[in-house]
C-alpha cells in the first residue's frame, strides 16, 4: 500500500494505486486544473515519466521496509531509497502540473534513480530490491528523457 505524505498528493496516490495494480499509466489522466479551463497532459514522454516516478516512489518506499529487517546489511539502499522515494514524488507532481522547472528535477531525480539502482540491484536475492532496482532504471531513463527535453510545453 502507498502511503500519502506532504509530497505526494492524493491523485499520485490514486494513480500510483493503479500502477501497482497492472494499469497502464495511459489509463489514468493526469490533469492540470486553472480558472478557464482542464487541460490533460498528453506528451507520451511526460506520463511515461510520471508512471515510473509513481513506480519507482512506491518501490523505495516498499525497499525501506523491506531493508529494516536487516538494516546493517542494507543501510546504503535503505539510505539511497529514502532519498529517491520523495524525489520521484516532487517530480511527478512538477510534471503533472506542467512546471516550468520540472525538466531540471527530472535530471536530479535521474541521477539519484541511478545510483539508487546501482545499489538496490547488488541484493538480487531480495524480490523487492530486485523489483526497486528495475523501476529506479526505468524511472532514471524516463527521467533523463524529460531532462534532454527541455521545459514541458503545455498541452493544447
Amino acid at each position: 500500500m502507498i502511503l500519502e505524505s506532504p509530497l505526494v498528493t492524493r491523485r499520485q496516490c490514486a494513480a500510483a494505486r493503479h500502477v501497482a495494480s497492472g494499469q497502464r499509466g495511459s489509463d489514468v489522466k493526469f490533469e492540470r486544473r486553472s480558472s478557464m479551463a482542464t487541460t490533460t497532459v498528453s506528451n507520451p514522454v511526460v506520463e511515461r515519466a510520471i508512471e515510473t516516478c509513481l513506480q519507482c516512489l512506491h518501490w523505495c518506499s516498499a525497499c525501506v521496509d523491506e531493508g529494516l529487517k536487516d538494516p546493517s546489511k542494507m543501510a546504503a539502499s535503505i539510505r539511497l531509497c529514502h532519498e529517491c522515494a520523495p524525489v520521484c514524488g516532487v517530480c511527478a507532481s512538477l510534471l503533472s502540473s506542467n512546471s516550468q522547472f520540472a525538466h531540471e528535477l527530472c535530471g536530479v531525480c535521474a541521477d539519484i534513480c541511478e545510483a539508487c539502482a546501482t545499489e538496490c540491484g547488488q541484493h538480487k536475492h531480495v524480490e523487492t530490491m530486485r523489483k526497486c532496482a528495475e523501476a529506479c532504471t526505468r524511472c532514471a531513463t524516463a527521467c533523463r528523457e524529460v531532462a534532454k527535453a527541455g521545459p514541458i510545453r503545455k498541452a493544447a
